[in-house]
């Protein structure tokens, strides 16, 4: 009641900047009583003031990947420039990117948004999390994310040496791209010992495996 109360007030008219935001606030607080559709066309009102603020096109983003426009939400998400860190938005922004990359079939870009974000994991907890379970869903969906994938795992098993899900994750990108009849550069000898060291890091849920 109070942002609309504000934006009846005809001195927003003079002042776009500050009613764009009240728009995308009010947006905010109807996506916040379920109304989302109701709160898009207010984060499109507040663009339609100021066609750079972020915080709109971060609500639309969210808005468009919740259902599936991948394309769409990520023209926000490239839009949705922060300049200030707080909150770790610009790292939270490029963690999505990395999802809609992989959901439009662009594994290249996905794994640079993954390289890129790895550099803030020291501060960001949420970055190797996050990345593990992207590349954990499309590392094997084509030889083009598995030769990737497999770099990701041995860099973050160098940081989590004892994740036996990461391990596991190795093992079976490795096996997905010898069934392609890849190359994954080195002989069966070798690959068989470095197989046979990681078998004791695998829980037993996954002794399948050995």
């Amino acid at each position: 009641m109070a942002f609309e109360a504000a934006l009846d007030d005809p001195a927003f008219a003079k002042a776009p900047v500050l009613a764009a935001q009240c728009y995308k606030n009010l947006g905010t607080s109807f996506e916040r009583l379920g109304d989302e559709n109701k709160a898009a066309k207010l984060y499109r009102k507040a663009l339609s003031l100021n066609p750079e603020l972020p915080e709109a096109h971060n609500a639309l983003d969210n808005y468009h990947h919740r259902h599936g426009r991948y394309e769409e939400a990520l023209a926000h998400y490239d839009r949705g420039v922060f300049t200030e860190r707080e909150l770790g938005r610009p790292s939270s922004v490029a963690g999505w990117r990395v999802n809609i990359h992989f959901n439009l079939g662009d594994g290249q870009a996905a794994f640079r948004e993954i390289n890129s974000l790895i550099g803030s994991a020291g501060t960001e907890p949420w970055v190797w999390p996050w990345c593990a379970r992207q590349v954990a869903g499309f590392g094997r969906t084509s030889v083009h994310n598995a030769r990737p994938a497999v770099v990701f795992w041995r860099r973050y098993l160098r940081a989590h040496p004892e994740d036996a899900a990461a391990t596991r994750e190795l093992l079976l990108t490795n096996f997905y791209l010898r069934s392609e009849g890849e190359d994954i550069g080195k002989p069966y000898a070798e690959f068989r010992a470095e197989f046979d060291s990681q078998i004791n890091y695998l829980d037993a849920d996954d002794a399948a495996l050995a």
